[in-house]
């Protein structure tokens, strides 16, 4: 009976390995699909990190994963070590817990605490998409107003100095004015209280009848243009300074 039970207790320790896997695998998946452009520059270096631990930890679990449906006797009788199962298990629930996951290890009890760090974890996430929506409709705005001025800019050249505009500068002024005027629908629409698939929704069904609906500052492509331009530009100022000395 010692012997059926010590693999009786092997094949717990198995089975709760595969399920804290199978979930860390899930909310792993799951992160990486809702992570935009916007978030990756946020989390992008946490994710890939836990990626490539959680590959790491894969090679790791793969050769007990075979033993998960076998008999009591026959894990026995393989002599798997019970502490590398728990320190396995331990790792897991360690990469678990980065995620926002609150796992139980065998012979653990439930953290009476845990329903709060569900609650903070959740709480915090939200907080953090918030401030992520802000900066992107914070940065639109400012892409928006230098446009603007710089339309204007070049109006006041061709009303006063009699300047003739580029096929560039054309599209500049044209781009401006136009995302000037979908503006306005645009902000109703948004302000409209619907749920956020509503939203989404009513967007996707405009864009497909008007593809340059959204004002181009409010889309990934010019935020991320702004991004790349703002991280190489003090490098771009420096060697110019540089070069002038």
């Amino acid at each position: 009976w010692d012997r059926v039970i010590f693999g009786r207790q092997i094949l717990v320790l198995l089975a709760n390995v595969d399920l804290l896997f199978e979930q860390v695998a899930v909310e792993l998946e799951t992160k990486l699909e809702k992570a935009g452009i916007p978030d990756w520059d946020v989390a992008g270096r946490h994710l890939k990190l836990l990626v490539f631990e959680f590959s790491l930890l894969d090679k790791q679990v793969a050769p007990y994963q075979r033993f998960v449906q076998e008999d009591p006797e026959v894990v026995r009788a393989a002599g798997l070590d019970s502490d590398e199962l728990r320190m396995l298990e331990a790792h897991i629930a360690k990469i678990g817990g980065r995620l926002g996951l609150h796992l139980c290890r065998v012979g653990e009890r439930p953290s009476m605490f845990a329903p709060l760090q569900q609650k903070w974890s959740s709480m915090n996430s939200t907080i953090q998409k918030v401030r992520r929506g802000i900066m992107f409709y914070a940065n639109g705005t400012r892409l928006l107003s230098q446009d603007l001025q710089h339309a204007i800019k070049l109006g006041m050249k061709v009303a006063f100095l009699k300047y003739t505009l580029d096929p560039r500068e054309v599209h500049v002024c044209y781009r401006a004015i136009k995302d000037l005027l979908v503006l306005v629908p645009f902000l109703i629409i948004l302000l409209i209280p619907l749920s956020p698939p509503g939203h989404v929704l009513v967007f996707s069904l405009i864009t497909k009848a008007y593809p340059d609906f959204f004002p181009t500052p409010f889309t990934e492509r010019r935020q991320n243009v702004m991004r790349i331009y703002n991280e190489i530009k003090p490098a771009g100022h420096k060697r110019f300074e540089a070069w002038k000395s």
